[in-house]
């Protein structure tokens, strides 16, 4: 997608829509996006954007400096706290991967606790990969 007027609705649309084909798809993971918002301005209503990447790569939630959800055409990206997420996920299988960084370079793995920290912002940080099923 071309430069994204970051104005304009009908823009916005155009980018989620292509993001998530799946109408049903799309509503759970917009409600979801807005429970997330709606948590973030209880918390603190001046520390959160939204933040639309004006090439269209992305839609991204901040809180603060850092980032909490990036929605993109391949996946979503939903950072976590990794001791949080053991608890939750306990006798789930879900079909995540996790990733991390050391130093620049991005670490992916299926196994929790084989990734570094997402964030060096943030200890004990994971990004959480959801991919995309596209039509």
């Amino acid at each position: 997608m071309q430069y994204l007027n970051r104005k304009s609705i009908q823009d916005t649309q155009k980018l989620i829509e292509k993001f998530i084909p799946d109408k049903e798809i799309r509503l759970i993971l917009l409600n979801f996006l807005a429970d997330q918002v709606d948590y973030a301005h209880i918390l603190n209503d001046s520390n959160w954007n939204l933040n639309l990447d004006k090439n269209g790569k992305f839609l991204r939630l901040n809180t603060g400096h850092e980032y909490c959800i990036q929605i993109s055409n391949e996946n979503v990206l939903i950072l976590c706290i990794k001791d949080v997420l053991e608890k939750g996920l306990k006798g789930i299988d879900l079909n995540i991967d996790f990733q991390g960084y050391s130093g620049r370079n991005r670490i992916i793995s299926k196994n929790l606790y084989d990734i570094p920290d997402c964030l060096i912002k943030v200890p004990n940080s994971v990004g959480c990969i959801i991919k995309m099923l596209k039509n």
